[in-house]
């Protein structure tokens, strides 16, 4: 049997993935507001590794919440707010395997923000940017919840130096019997890349 979970502490645990339109980073790079967030398919992944110009970006991550990680927030989370950590590993097109780190503030009303993700891939190289969103729906019976949002990459380090973009993101997660939070997390949108290494 479920063992119960006061609802206001699940509640607000339920609360995933985020961002202001703040950039934490100083060295941001241009973002083309153009760039839609919307769903697009992988079979469209160009081969041959990077590339010039604006392709797809697409990940399917899992994750838990965590205690902490790497991000070092460049603000607290204002009044009212909780602090989420997440670590996240998967498949991004076109990074390939990556491990990544997530960090957000959230609020009991269904929304979180200032939130921060770093994607590090196989050979070291980072990718960073901010997000926002909010939880669709949350089920206190089976504490299952989705959330979706907005990403915007704000550059990076190695191949992806100087990259921008924007993607949407969707989750879908549970809280475990243990108190413990993992998740889904898909991402769908467009990355430019001003150089290929």
């Amino acid at each position: 049997m479920r063992k119960p979970i006061i609802f206001s502490t699940v509640f607000s645990l339920a609360l995933l993935l985020g961002c202001g339109d703040t950039d934490p980073f100083s060295s941001a790079a241009q973002v083309d507001d153009g760039a839609p967030a919307a769903k697009l398919t992988v079979s469209r992944h160009l081969a041959g590794g990077l590339r010039p110009g604006k392709v797809i970006f697409h990940a399917e991550l899992t994750g838990e919440f965590v205690a902490e990680n790497s991000i070092v927030p460049p603000r607290p989370c204002p009044e009212g707010f909780v602090t989420r950590t997440a670590a996240v590993r998967g498949s991004v097109v076109p990074m390939g395997e990556v491990i990544g780190d997530l960090f957000h503030c959230s609020t009991p009303g269904q929304t979180y923000q200032q939130g921060i993700f770093v994607l590090t891939d196989a050979q070291g190289d980072i990718l960073h940017g901010i997000y926002h969103g909010r939880t669709i729906h949350f089920d206190p019976t089976t504490l299952i919840f989705t959330n979706g949002g907005t990403n915007t990459i704000r550059g990076g380090t190695g191949r992806y130096e100087g990259a921008s973009g924007r993607f949407a993101h969707n989750g879908t997660g549970a809280i475990l019997e243990t108190g413990a939070i993992v998740f889904d997390l898909e991402y769908d949108g467009l990355i430019a890349l001003p150089s290929a290494n």
